[in-house]
């Protein structure tokens, strides 16, 4: 296979792992959302919006990886490779937005009380979540090192902090149905705490690549010794 062919490959296979994870999201926002609604649960409503932002991040993916495979041009003599970077900050952005969004609502409920008893579709749904977004990180995760996407790997840790996000959701309602209602709001709240975390690990680490940051020391210095152990070479002016 030429070099061109396993770059077109490459980005192929990326697309196909976003398309999937995309229709996964759209079918547990529409499942989220009615188990929330029905259910009357405001974590599982907030945890229907953090997979809505999964599902346009998974969008957002699928646009880069078709714009990264173009060839060099006039215009970008490097070619476009920094979309998958722009793309893995746009995720970042989305992860802090969702994240703070849903830990105003959250605060907003418990402070004027606006918490019941949550029904049992609510905690299937956190469950059924839970199973999904595991599977769906595994999977992209996979095909992000496979191909060594940061577009596709900050969707995978996406998909992961939405399952983290359907753990504290389903602990929320557990509880509010057993007699802690005020949990519910609480539990999201914390969801809300740990989705914008990652989202700043995913924007500063993209950021960083996008400003082509230099890695760190002990890598360097494992790099000029490996470089100096071959024979012949007797200095390093450049690394």
């Amino acid at each position: 296979m030429s070099e061109e062919s396993k770059r077109v490959d490459r980005f192929g296979i990326g697309e196909r792992a976003s398309w999937g994870a995309a229709l996964g999201n759209l079918g547990l926002v529409i499942f989220k959302l009615v188990a929330g609604l029905l259910g009357h649960s405001a974590a599982m409503v907030a945890d229907a919006m953090h997979s809505t932002s999964d599902m346009l991040a998974s969008l957002g993916v699928i646009a880069s990886l078709r714009i990264s495979k173009r060839p060099a041009d006039e215009s970008h003599p490097y070619g476009h490779g920094k979309a998958e970077s722009v793309a893995a900050k746009l995720v970042g952005v989305t992860l802090l937005v969702a994240g703070f969004s849903i830990g105003f609502s959250a605060i907003k409920s418990i402070l004027a009380g606006t918490y019941v008893k949550p029904g049992m579709i609510a905690l299937v749904a956190a469950i059924v979540s839970v199973v999904t977004k595991e599977v769906m990180y595994q999977v992209v995760a996979a095909t992000a090192r496979r191909i060594h996407s940061s577009a596709l790997l900050a969707e995978a840790w996406h998909h992961r902090s939405d399952a983290y996000s359907s753990i504290g959701t389903g602990i929320g309602i557990f509880a509010a149905r057993h007699g802690w209602p005020i949990l519910d709001p609480i539990a999201g709240l914390v969801v809300a705490l740990l989705i914008a975390s990652i989202g700043w690990k995913t924007l500063r680490s993209s950021a960083q690549e996008l400003m082509d940051a230099q890695v760190d020391e002990q890598i360097l210095c494992a790099l000029r010794q490996a470089t100096l152990d071959v024979e012949g070479v007797h200095d390093i002016h450049t690394l």
